[in-house]
């Protein structure tokens, strides 16, 4: 029993059974313990967890901040977890009565208007603090109402439309994630039901683009914050050096989402995520441990039930003949398609077998996708302008050291004998090096595969296909997706290159550029059967940082025209989200590789930095933003709310009430949110 217990993956409310510690009322955090801040809300009737400065440094301004919070300093300590010792102590001579208790009471919720937390009874807790006066309820007793200024964070019913139309309009590539624009629509301002899944990608790849525009400034960078953070925690891999700006980031996320967001708002769920990265430190990446998996197995497990009758029986002779199919397909020969010999993916038919591409400069990788015609690929001639292109990107990309000797010869000779500029002398070496390099390798002795590189590529033999799978990736062309509901043409390319301010620039800076683009073209360049390279053609587009961290590309701006070629294996995936409101202004949102893992550089020393594991570009830096921000608690553009005001035997339950240990269940969160104003 206590070994299942241990490996059991349970909810927040089940820990509460499981190890004895309440997760409601004053103490509900078990790590914050006997220091959690906690606060009874009198007009909500409800326990809110705030307090978010003590975890802050001493120095911090936020601690400072008296009209931003709840009108105090806070210079607390931060919460210190108990130790095993302490927690042994406090267990000692402990007197556990099994079994229920007296009922809890029942809250009535007859009364409360909407399910909204930010209703009236919330801005009575804000009048009685004394803070947010924007907020509080303005009276009159003439008929009965009261009238409640629309929060920083209300949305007008053209914003929610907007919000709607990123969600509705973003194509995501295959296999990523649902297809969430079936859950969204815009007319009725609604999202409805998606799975949990679907919360996690939108909070980490979509959110950020549909609040930008539609939220005031404050509040959209503390959301896009909050999901830059979520996304870097539920990254496959996670390096140590990450953790502590990690913490650092999220301790000011929920003090941000203090000042912006009703006191009500901030149940336990709201405080836990201050503690996840610590989580991390002690259990490893997140996403080893969640739910996901575990479903599907569990989804698999009841597909293998045949009787209904006897359930168990039928999930354990399945399983004992997968179990047998595993074991026996690792003594099959390569040719037969097994889950350890193809690759993870729907459309990967005949994959060829190892050996069969010999060629140390350009190994196959990848395999074509599709099915007959579309798969072996259609057969065209290049002509000389797109050869010399194909043939210059493959020379100057071979990776191979004898090559580099070659390129850096011509270099040189280019320099010793052309008095011009820098940017002249650049475009000489790279327009006639392929050249210079056919007939040196006819005058020099040089291995077999060289000699075949320097001949060229062979015109005729070309192939061009629509979707290529390689790196973990599925590309797909530009034409393909244009008639499909997943995007998969968008890639990116980090490449070190001499950048040049103009023509007449002399001293180009050497250093590390981020193209984003789009693909237009798949080619499989044949060198006379030697070898083959797998080229993508792309439109190249100009990119830009915004002020909220976000890539955004311009698609009619074009860039690198003369450039467009790249090897199939040196590009990663993004897909683009559509700016709702500038034409032509995408989003570059980048993909990482479902069925590919990484690994730590202490594990494998030779292993660089991949493009998806740099997490600390998201996280760092973004407090910097909000220093010119103007803080408003309500929106001016908005028409004011008008309720009823509370009855006066309302407020004499709420004085009388007290505070209870044992919060009830009810919970007044909207989650139709989406809902149009009246």
């Amino acid at each position: 029993m206590h070994a299942t217990l241990m490996w059991t993956i349970s909810d927040f409310p089940a820990l509460a059974m499981l190890s004895g510690w309440s997760t409601k009322g004053k103490l509900a955090c078990p790590t914050c313990n006997y220091d959690t801040c906690s606060q009874y809300l009198k007009h909500s009737r409800k326990m809110c967890y705030l307090g978010h400065r003590a975890f802050l440094p001493p120095d911090h301004p936020f601690r400072r901040d008296k009209k931003s919070f709840n009108g105090e300093e806070d210079h607390r300590p931060a919460p210190t977890s108990l130790s095993g010792i302490e927690v042994l102590e406090k267990l000692h001579d402990f007197n556990n009565v099994f079994g229920k208790g007296n009922k809890k009471r029942r809250q009535n919720n007859e009364d409360i208007p909407g399910k909204s937390k930010d209703h009236i009874n919330s801005r009575y807790d804000l009048q009685e603090m004394g803070i947010r006066k924007e907020l509080h309820p303005r009276k009159d007793n003439t008929n009965g109402k009261a009238y409640l200024a629309k929060s920083c964070f209300t949305m007008k019913p053209e914003e929610k439309r907007l919000f709607c139309t990123v969600l509705k309009n973003t194509k995501l590539p295959k296999g990523f994630a649902s297809n969430i624009s079936d859950r969204v629509d815009v007319d009725e301002m609604k999202i409805s039901g998606y799975k949990s899944h679907d919360a996690h990608f939108i909070m980490h790849y979509l959110l950020q683009i549909a609040v930008r525009k539609e939220l005031p400034k404050n509040v959209s960078l503390a959301l896009i914050r909050l999901g830059n953070f979520f996304k870097a925690i539920c990254s496959k891999v996670i390096r140590r050096a990450d953790l502590e700006p990690m913490q650092i980031e999220i301790k000011e996320i929920v003090c941000e989402l203090e000042k912006i967001f009703p006191l009500s708002f901030f149940d336990i769920m709201e405080h836990l995520p201050i503690h996840l990265v610590d989580e991390i430190r002690l259990g490893g990446p997140n996403h080893l441990r969640w739910m996901y998996s575990t479903e599907r197995k569990m989804c698999k497990f009841k597909g293998l039930v045949r009787n209904r009758h006897y359930p168990e029986g039928c999930i354990a002779e399945g399983f004992d003949v997968e179990e047998f199919l595993i074991f026996g397909s690792r003594y099959l020969h390569y040719g037969v398609k097994t889950p350890f010999s193809r690759y993870q993916t729907e459309d990967d038919e005949d994959v060829e077998k190892e050996g069969d591409d010999l060629s140390l400069l350009f190994p196959k990788l990848g395999h074509p996708v599709g099915n007959g015609k579309k798969k072996k690929g259609k057969t065209f001639t290049m002509d000389l302008e797109l050869s010399s292109k194909v043939h210059r990107y493959v020379l100057f990309n071979t990776g191979d050291e004898q090559v580099e000797d070659f390129i850096k010869e011509h270099k040189m000779l280019i320099d010793s004998n052309i008095r011009s500029n820098a940017w002249t002398r650049a475009k000489s070496h790279s327009q006639e090096s392929g050249n210079w390099f056919k007939e040196k390798g006819k005058n020099v002795e040089v291995p077999n595969q060289l000699r075949w590189l320097a001949k060229g590529p062979n015109r005729v033999a070309t192939k061009r296909y629509t979707a290529y799978f390689i790196n973990g990736y599925r590309f797909h062309t530009l034409k393909r997706d244009y008639s499909r509901k997943s995007q998969n043409s968008g890639v990116t390319l980090s490449a070190t290159t001499d950048s040049f301010a103009s023509a007449r620039d002399q001293n180009p800076i050497d250093g590390e550029v981020i193209y984003y683009g789009a693909i237009q073209d798949i080619i499989e360049v044949d060198y006379y059967n030697c070898f083959s390279v797998v080229l993508l053609r792309c439109d190249w587009f100009h990119n830009e940082i915004d002020e909220y961290g976000l890539t955004r590309v311009y698609f009619n701006k074009s860039r690198s025209t003369d450039d467009p070629f790249v090897l199939a294996s040196q590009v990663h995936q993004v897909f683009y989200v559509a700016d709702p409101i500038e034409k032509d202004v995408y989003y570059a949102r980048n993909k990482v590789p479902v069925d590919l893992y990484d690994l730590e550089e202490e594990n494998c020393p030779n292993i660089g930095d991949t493009f998806w594991r740099e997490l600390s570009e998201d996280i760092i830096g973004t407090s910097d933003r909000l220093s010119d921000v103007d803080m408003r608690w309500s929106r001016e553009d908005i028409p004011v709310d008008v309720v009823d005001m509370p009855s006066d035997a309302q407020f004499l339950e709420d004085t009388t009430m007290g505070t209870s240990e044992e919060e009830d269940d009810f919970d007044d969160t909207d989650w139709d949110w989406m809902d149009a104003d009246d």
